[in-house]
């Protein structure tokens, strides 16, 4: 992933991963897109910063 196309991954993750989340786990879609944010932020802590291909 290029840095450029890092955005469009960043929303893709969080909207599916939260709709994930919200039915395996019962968390609300908003409690859901929290979690899904700080497992991006984890995965990728530099926001983007770090070493892409």
């Amino acid at each position: 992933m290029t840095a450029s196309e890092y955005p469009a991954y960043c929303d893709y993750f969080i909207d599916d991963y939260s709709r994930e989340i919200a039915e395996n786990y019962g968390h609300s879609i908003d409690r859901a897109i929290e979690l899904a944010n700080q497992d991006l932020l984890r995965s990728f802590p530099n926001q983007g910063g770090i070493a892409l291909c």
